[in-house]
């Protein structure tokens, strides 16, 4: 591996998501509806990011162990840095905090155990994007002290959260044991029942958000 890959371009999309945990920080502190919505134009920019890495990866041809390792690690230090501001500037629940950075803990505890037993890491998986995903409205909800959005976004993340780690358990054997990873999508044919969903989860969040909306 060599270290000059953190320069491609998908590398750098990952660092940056770590970066604009700083100043969504600083936008949160001010308490202004300037404040707020640049902070929801950062957590934007996040997602994008973490949509973009993986496809810049893939269509340059330059994917790499750096970069599969790169980028879960990029989701989850810039979910924890925001969840420290979320508790501190938006109430958000220390209950949650814990179950979202156990998840994490068990992860980096897993990876640790295959890095000394000399066997591939395992890079982000279906569930943990899509849990990404759910965290990013969950985040946003916060940011924009959405209470509807926070109940619906907490509903999905902790069932994505008990998936993710199911899975990661499967693989985790599988790998432990010597065995190839498997397919990153090793149920392709429900993808089309997971973006539905997805979309009416999404739909619902906005209607009942632009509902709220004070006239």
């Amino acid at each position: 591996m060599s270290w000059r890959q953190i320069l491609w371009p998908s590398n750098l999309l990952s660092l940056l998501r770590i970066v604009l945990a700083l100043p969504m920080g600083y936008c949160l502190s001010l308490h202004t509806p300037e404040g707020t919505v640049s902070a929801v134009a950062i957590l934007a920019v996040a997602g994008i990011t973490d949509f973009l890495d993986g496809y810049v990866a893939r269509r340059s041809g330059r994917i790499s162990a750096l970069g599969a390792a790169l980028d879960p690690i990029a989701d989850k230090l810039f979910a924890a840095v925001l969840v420290m501001f979320l508790i501190a500037y938006r109430e958000f629940p220390i209950w949650l905090a814990v179950a979202l950075v156990g998840r994490d803990l068990v992860l980096l505890i897993g990876g640790m155990v295959l890095l000394k037993r000399d066997r591939p890491t395992i890079p982000a998986r279906l569930y943990g994007k899509y849990l990404f995903f759910a965290s990013i409205f969950l985040l946003g909800s916060y940011v924009i002290e959405y209470e509807f959005g926070a109940t619906l976004s907490t509903v999905a993340v902790l069932g994505l959260c008990a998936l993710s780690l199911a899975d990661y358990a499967r693989v985790f054997t599988r790998v432990v044991k010597g065995n190839p990873l498997p397919p990153h999508d090793p149920k392709l044919r429900w993808k089309t029942v997971r973006v539905l969903v997805t979309a009416v989860l999404v739909l619902i969040y906005a209607i009942e958000w632009l509902i709220e909306l004070p006239r």
